[in-house]
């Protein structure tokens, strides 16, 4: 069979590759981010030959791919240069979900050892001086909001922030007049 293969493929693995070099993702991360999106064979190797022409991006690929980056299959078969814009949403985007779920994974993080230091110190007195047991006792009893709320309040965000802030959120009542 003739290979059948337009500008529009060239664009699309050319804007793929772009996207995910603006993400700072090598080829095995857009991988796993793929299996994730229900792509299960997708391998660093796949993209890797993806991006090189040497094998072609499927549909249902290619809808996963989008989604990932935030944009549209359209978006990404386009002209380069039209996906500039959509690439730096897909950077900033990454940044901020990845943060998102780094604070998601810590915080329970946080709470278990929290919860672990606590019973330790409750079942084992006397193994660091009283003051000592006294100021980690109240910390752990600080949840991971608390925690950052704290350093929400530190840090002055709301000079910043303060007008993006909901008023469902916890940290609105901390805004000065707000």
């Amino acid at each position: 069979m003739a290979d059948d293969k337009g500008p529009e493929d060239d664009h699309f693995t050319e804007n793929m590759k772009a996207a995910r070099i603006a993400r700072k993702w090598s080829q095995g991360d857009l991988a796993q981010v793929l299996r994730r999106h229900g792509i299960e064979s997708m391998t660093h190797s796949t993209i890797s030959r993806m991006e090189s022409g040497k094998r072609r991006v499927g549909l249902s690929e290619a809808r996963a791919i989008a989604e990932v980056f935030g944009t549209t299959i359209d978006a990404l078969s386009g002209p380069p240069e039209g996906l500039k814009d959509t690439i730096e949403l897909a950077k900033v985007l990454g940044v901020y979900r990845d943060a998102r779920t780094r604070i998601k994974y810590e915080s329970r993080a946080y709470e278990k050892a929290a919860k672990e230091l606590y019973s330790y110190l409750e079942t084992h007195p006397g193994v660091q001086p009283d003051d000592v047991t006294e100021t980690l006792l109240r910390q752990v009893r600080q949840s991971a909001a608390g925690v950052a709320i704290d350093e929400f309040k530190l840090h002055d965000v709301w000079t910043e922030r303060a007008h993006q802030i909901g008023k469902g959120d916890p940290a609105h009542d901390l805004i000065p007049d707000a």
